[in-house]
């Protein structure tokens, strides 16, 4: 606990003094989902379509709001084999036409006996380029999702390195050592469960002085149905956070 809230301490340290020098910022925007499919049956075609639309206007939202980097949770939503060329169209244009980067996470099924999926993202910069085909390289023991196995890359947004991984991925040191090789200077981790340790941790550390810190969790719990406990009471012990918690 105390390395953690040294590195948050120094990390704050560092943005307050690089805003102090007229250096240049990023805003970086969390994009939550509605969407449940955890497994068979998947959703229906009307449900996941109301899915993608919510995930469109929050990133909408996002961008409006400055936000230069928007993530989406790991898994926002699912995508058929069939599906999947439209829908990177789709998503391409959405981050030209709101020039953002953007890390878009989704599930496709691939067979269903046995139930198997990619459980990926698209790393998309600004002008619409897909620079990087990510699948999740470490799955939970027990999900059914076929291991990735990418050389890591990054993006380089204006000499700002942007990478990510996917929620159990960064449990591995051998993914952060890849990405300090690349001199990454932001890696993405699209997952409700590690959000939701450093909400609390934060809103404890600072003794929820604040109203809105409370109101991010109830949020967060709002947008993140199919939230994996075993894995946050997991994290929450690793991280000595349990109390936080």
């Amino acid at each position: 606990l105390s390395v953690l809230l040294v590195l948050i301490t120094f990390g704050a340290l560092r943005y307050e003094l690089s805003k102090s020098k007229g250096k240049d910022t990023m805003i970086v925007a969390a994009v939550g989902t509605d969407s449940e499919v955890s497994g068979l049956p998947l959703p229906s075609k009307e449900s996941n379509d109301l899915v993608k639309a919510t995930l469109f206007s929050r990133t909408r939202t996002a961008a409006v709001n400055h936000a230069k980097l928007i993530v989406w949770n790991e898994g926002a939503t699912f995508i058929l084999p069939a599906e999947e060329m439209q829908w990177k169209d789709t998503l391409i244009n959405i981050a030209a036409e709101l020039k953002i980067n953007l890390v878009a996470s989704y599930v496709m099924p691939v067979s269903t006996t046995p139930f198997k999926y990619e459980n990926k993202y698209l790393l998309i910069d600004s002008s619409g380029t897909i620079i990087y085909t990510y699948h999740k390289h470490q799955p939970v023991p027990g999900e059914p999702a076929i291991q990735g196995k990418e050389t890591l890359k990054v993006l380089d947004n204006e000499g700002t390195k942007i990478g990510a991984v996917i929620c159990y991925d960064y449990d591995f040191p051998y993914l952060a050592r890849g990405f300090g090789k690349l001199h990454t200077d932001i890696v993405a981790v699209p997952s409700s469960e590690d959000l939701l340790i450093m909400l609390c941790f934060h809103g404890a550390k600072h003794k929820w002085e604040r109203l809105g810190w409370v109101a991010d969790i109830t949020q967060l719990l709002v947008l993140s149905p199919a939230m994996d406990w075993g894995r946050v009471d997991s994290l929450a012990r690793e991280t000595r956070c349990a109390r936080v918690l």
